[in-house]
């Protein structure tokens, strides 16, 4: 949010709506960066979340079962069957391709993103600033599905 509004004001400033064009392009590389260093240097970004997913799961299943249950009801668990989906080796492999295929999307963004700016008009560059990245994550999605 500091970075927008720091490039609109900018923008504004300057009289060119260039450097707030930008704004898509620094946070793809940005992303795209957090990405590749823990791809790289750690374990996949996705894999991170899978605690935060566990304990989200757990928690939102404990709380459907708790109002379906009668107050003096048994103790409410999580469902089995998604947390053994959690921790089986396969899911990992695919949060781990996705995240390095994350790393691509961002940059692809990134440079569409830019030759946009410099190129097209500032009606064009948002038309392609709405569309063009739930258009990349579908190729992401659709990739996973042929792996």
């Amino acid at each position: 949010a500091v970075m927008i509004i720091a490039m609109g004001l900018v923008s504004l400033k300057m009289n060119n709506d260039r450097y707030f064009k930008f704004q898509p392009t620094v946070l793809a590389l940005i992303f795209s960066g957090v990405f590749a260093w823990f791809q790289i240097f750690d374990q996949p970004l996705m894999l991170h979340f899978l605690p935060h997913m566990e304990k989200l799961i757990s928690t939102e299943s404990v709380t459907l079962q708790a109002q379906k249950l009668p107050e003096a009801g048994p103790e409410p668990r999580a469902d089995n069957s998604v947390l053994s989906l959690l921790h089986s080796e396969s899911f990992k492999q695919v949060l781990g391709r996705i995240s390095g295929q994350l790393i691509w999307l961002f940059l692809a963004h990134g440079l569409i993103m830019a030759y946009a700016a410099l190129r097209w008009s500032t009606r064009s560059w948002f038309a392609w600033r709405l569309g063009i990245y739930p258009g990349l994550l579908m190729i992401v999605v659709i990739n996973q599905l042929f792996q």
